[in-house]
């Protein structure tokens, strides 16, 4: 695991919105967080 990577698993991210964007799928990609938290805001229904 690379430096990078390991700073990643310290950071939980969120985000806006109900679908993953294209931005938000190079971020998790890029910098592979240890999580991402889904908040109500994230769901439809």
């Amino acid at each position: 695991m690379t430096s990078r990577e390991k700073i990643g698993q310290l950071f939980m991210v969120g985000f806006v919105g109900t679908s993953v964007t294209p931005d938000l799928a190079s971020f998790i990609k890029k910098y592979k967080p240890g999580g991402v938290i889904l908040f109500s805001r994230n769901l439809e229904s």
